[in-house]
């Protein structure tokens, strides 16, 4: 309601003034020191001199306190306090003068209402204005009283009591309206009483107090406001098309506004009529009239709001990518004005959710990731944007809140923990920070850091849990997490908490039952055998029909396992496979029941159990070990052809399995143990050759190798012990040797085996300085890297450039200025190799930092060249990949501009 009553507002202030016109000329005459002071004072008054007049009219009321003009100066000095913004000091001036207020008292109780008004103790101007009028029925100002009252219960929202006043045949409104002729008061009055009915949904009642008031002869601006309170009436009630009638006439009372050089009120009209064609399904009909409200006419605010409804509108309309293109471009006209940030975030939202779209049309169509990732790069761009531009934003918690979905989406887990912390911390009180807590938790567990998550999810559950979106959402998935965390950490008591937590505040949640099956099995792998069997004997009454139960009595077995008590546990497995033959966890109970008899000493059940298990379930992740088994028990038994066909038996049926390279290194000892000793090393030599061997099994299969070899030569007869030790010497020394041992293990999957190379490249690069021969040392251990297939993109890009600054510092050494040149061209080609691309491997992303060390390397080095057109190339491609070294590049870029011109000249 403020819009239609502000302007009214302003023309009862003027009349205010326009009242001490006639004080300047009452007191012409007057002469004497005091009628001077008086006047004087009520001459800044009139001038809008406030801060003066107050303290005149207060020195007035000091020296002259019998005068006539006491009261008077009273007034005046509390109106200027009034326009001072001094509420308090109104009222408490007004209220120590009161028993001088003599035939002014009405007045007095008038500006004390004003001040209680504009400080706000809206109850305190109800009470104000209710007594003027009560006890002042002859005031001059009953009609702005009952107006003040009315305007101080809208604030109240008591808009009945609004209605009520203002309907009142005998009030002072309707008694002002039947007045002619009418004043700027009566039309405060009437959109007063069409707001409260508006508010109250008597929507005809409202829209007749309006056309009364459209009978009247109203100014321009008055009118437009009038009509925008119709036409927000209008759509309340369902009068669409009257409406965009009505929203027309806003347009062109608007255009008259503006025309006279008074306020200009199209673009709220333009909001309007927006509003109005979105009502009535006209979507793209208000795009076109919304982006009016973008010109550079318009203030910040307005062309926030205007963006906001423009992308509102093509997301209704499906039209996404138009959204996004739209934000792009406001962006680019309006980069750092206030308002950008909140379209950053809206873009950078857009883009996520491009990315989510793409990412799952990806999956049902086959199509490539690269668009889908193109998004998620735009959308962790455009946060960041906001991020670095408006540090002081509103937005940013929310845009590092977003940032963190985009770098978990990327893979990129440590940073995304670094994002939602910082969310965390910048994040209001709010449904996004409990959701960046749970989140930065989640990875913490997810990075193994188990106390950690534990104390993230507990804060969340401890300062969110009021709120019910995050109670019902978020705190049971908190709670569950704390539990498997808990046990990660072996930390049953915190565990069987937040167990029992579920239990009491959620009851019949999804999560209470793998919960208490989780807690259980905790207990049974602690060693807690009785509490394991309590609380899973409580799930499996509980939770009855539940498909778990089966998993619950599985666990109770094992908790006899846990107590040694094989016998009870192989009872309980007997019952459990009578019980639930066709239950998916049929071979592990099977196994166990194999692996309870052999443990109990009943070895030939175990065989033939275990025998039957490999025919039975072949393809079952158990099937090696069950297999293992079996050779172990004839390699106990000293029968090493039946173990050894055994172990063949696992790493031929199951090559792929972890315990197939433990089975190649039982069959070489099966082997040896027979005394096959050329087999024996085959099968060393076979396991230490395999490129996904443990390190320490391929170190074992090396041991046993040379122990195979010097055993063939003693049964051979043609061994010596000479022989035998130079054999063991040079083991050791292989073992000792640290750069064959990197030699032999490049192949491995130990991705810190290219980083120690690296830094073995590091060394030799620092002692080059005082032997430049070691430059070559560096160089090859920085193309072993960068040729690693165990080595990321990180590592190799990091690699790539050390080894063009070595070719760089190789080139400097060289006496002639030619093969210096060729040098540094070298160097250069493999900087530019690694900023177009050339080193990513399938499914790679370029390592940004690497990208711009070995950009601002090849700028550098070209410069020194002269070649300062592929140098001015280079920095505008640099430009795409490191927006925000956008400042340096350019500069960069017109330093290049200017060499090739004079070069021109």
């Amino acid at each position: 309601m403020k819009r239609y009553l502000n302007v009214i507002r302003t023309l009862w202030f003027v009349e205010i003034l326009m009242l001490l016109a006639p004080l300047s000329g009452r007191l012409q005459a007057a002469n004497s020191v005091e009628t001077k002071a008086f006047q004087a004072a009520g001459e800044k008054f009139r001038l809008g001199f406030w801060l003066q007049a107050e303290g005149e009219f207060a020195d007035f009321a000091k020296k002259y306190p019998t005068s006539e003009h006491y009261t008077e100066a009273v007034l005046f000095e509390a109106q200027a306090q009034f326009k001072l913004h001094k509420y308090p000091a109104v009222i408490a001036l007004l209220a120590a003068e009161q028993p001088r207020a003599g035939t002014a008292a009405d007045q007095f109780a008038f500006w004390t209402g004003q001040a209680q008004f504009e400080g706000t103790n809206y109850s305190g101007a109800v009470e104000t204005f209710a007594r003027l009028l009560k006890e002042y029925p002859t005031s001059g100002r009953r009609l702005e009283a009952a107006l003040g009252q009315a305007e101080a219960q809208s604030k109240l929202q008591n808009w009945q009591l609004v209605i009520d006043a203002l309907r009142e045949p005998a009030g002072p409104f309707q008694q002002a309206v039947e007045a002619s002729p009418p004043s700027d008061l009566v039309v405060r009055g009437f959109f007063l009483l069409g707001e409260a009915e508006f508010a109250k949904k008597e929507y005809a009642a409202a829209e007749a107090t309006l056309g009364r008031l459209g009978q009247r002869t109203l100014g321009t601006e008055v009118k437009w406001a009038r009509e925008h309170l119709l036409g927000r009436v209008q759509v309340a009630a369902g009068r669409i098309e009257a409406a965009l009638q009505t929203s027309t006439n806003l347009l062109t009372l608007a255009a008259e506004v503006k025309q006279a050089g008074r306020t200009n009120l199209q673009s709220e009209s333009v909001a309007f009529r927006a509003e109005t064609l979105e009502h009535m399904d006209r979507l793209a009909e208000a795009v076109e009239i919304s982006e009016k409200n973008l010109g550079p006419e318009q203030a910040p605010e307005r062309r926030r709001q205007a963006i906001l409804k423009i992308v509102e509108l093509n997301l209704k309309q499906g039209k996404t990518d138009a959204a996004a293109r739209r934000l792009e471009a406001f962006l680019g006209d309006y980069p750092a004005e206030k308002g950008s940030d909140l379209a950053l975030l809206t873009l950078g939202e857009l883009s996520l959710k491009q990315y989510y779209q793409a990412t799952q049309s990806t999956a049902e169509t086959n199509k490539p990731l690269e668009i889908a990732t193109n998004y998620l790069q735009q959308a962790s761009s455009n946060f960041e944007t906001l991020i670095t531009t408006f540090t002081n934003s509103e937005f940013a918690g929310k845009a590092r809140l977003q940032l963190g979905w985009c770098l978990l989406a990327g893979g990129r887990i440590p940073e995304s923990a670094v994002a939602f912390s910082a969310a965390v911390n910048s994040l209001p009180f709010s449904e996004d920070q409990a959701v960046a807590r749970f989140k930065l938790a989640d990875i913490q567990f997810q990075q193994k850091e188990f106390g950690k998550a534990i104390t993230n999810y507990e804060l969340m559950i401890k300062e969110y849990s009021a709120m019910p979106s995050v109670k019902s959402g978020l705190c049971e998935r908190a709670l569950y997490q704390v539990v498997r965390a808990a046990l990660q950490e072996t930390n049953m008591a915190v565990a069987s908490d937040a167990m029992s937590r579920i239990l009491a505040g959620y009851p019949d949640g999804p999560l209470l039952e793998p919960s208490m099956l989780l807690v259980g099995q905790g207990f049974g792998h602690h060693a807690e055998a009785s509490r394991a069997r309590e609380v899973l004997s409580t799930v499996v009454e509980r939770f009855a029909n539940s498909s778990l139960v089966p998993e619950a009595e599985l666990a109770i077995a094992r908790t006899y396992e846990a107590e040694s008590d094989w016998p009870g546990a192989i009872s309980r497995y007997e019952t459990w496979l009578a019980k639930y033959t066709n239950s998916a966890s049929l071979p592990r109970a099977e196994f166990a029941q194999a692996w309870a008899n052999a443990e109990a000493g009943r070895e030939t059940n175990a065989l033939q159990q275990f025998t039957n298990f490999v025919a039975q379930f072949p393809t079952n992740e158990l099937a090696p070990l069950a297999q293992t088994w079996v050779g172990d028990f004839f390699w106990a038994q000293q029968d090493f052809q039946k173990a050894e066909a055994s172990y063949q038996d696992v790493f031929n049926k199951w090559p792929a399995a972890e315990p197939a390279f433990r089975a190649r290194m039982m069959a070489g000892l099966s082997a040896f143990g027979r005394q096959n000793f050329l087999e024996a090393m085959g099968y060393f030599t076979n396991l230490s050759i395999l490129p996904n061997c443990p390190p320490r099994l391929a170190l074992q299969a090396q041991f046993a190798y040379n122990d195979a070899l010097i055993a063939n030569g003693d049964a051979a007869g043609g061994s010596h012990a000479s022989d035998t030790n130079k054999a063991l010497v040079n083991y050791k020394e292989a073992i000792n040797n640290f750069d064959a041992i990197l030699t032999a293990y490049t192949n491995l999957d130990n991705s810190m085996i290219p980083l120690i190379i690296g830094r073995m490249g590091d060394c030799y690069f620092s002692l080059a300085e005082s032997s430049p021969g070691q430059y070559d040392s560096a160089t090859n251990a920085y193309q072993r890297v960068i040729d690693s297939t165990l080595a990321d993109i990180s590592a190799r890009s990091q690699a790539e450039v050390k080894l063009a600054r070595t070719l760089e510092k190789q080139a400097r050494l060289k006496h002639s200025p030619e093969e210096q040149s060729q040098g540094l061209e070298l160097a250069l080609e493999r900087h530019l190799n690694l900023v177009s691309g050339q080193n990513l491997r399938a499914d790679e992303r370029q390592d940004l930092f690497w990208v711009k060390e070995a950009g601002f390397d090849a700028g550098r080095l070209a410069e020194e060249l002269g070649h300062w057109g592929p140098a001015m190339n280079l920095y505008r491609d640099l430009l795409t990949l490191l927006p925000s070294m956008q400042q340096t590049l350019e500069k960069r870029i017109s330093r290049a501009q200017e060499k090739l011109a004079a070069e021109k000249r």
